[in-house]
């Protein structure tokens, strides 16, 4: 795991392009669709060993976009 962090008030799901801003000043950009909701959910962003790429769940849920510094 390289970081925890959480969303920024409430969160409603991802859709296409929604950017979805994170406690530590992370942002997340959806590119993908699927609602859910919680308020303030817990964010565990994921690096795997192997090629490098990042998996970010949020609410124990994993969504696809980019992740971007403020």
């Amino acid at each position: 795991m390289i970081e925890e962090t959480q969303v920024s008030g409430e969160f409603n799901g991802c859709n296409f392009d929604r950017r979805i801003a994170f406690t530590d000043g992370l942002v997340f950009v959806c590119s993908s669709y699927d609602y859910h909701y919680a308020y303030m959910p817990d964010v565990q962003i994921l690096k795997n060993v192997r090629d490098g790429s990042i998996r970010v769940l949020i609410d124990g849920d994993e969504f696809d976009g980019t992740l971007y510094r403020r």
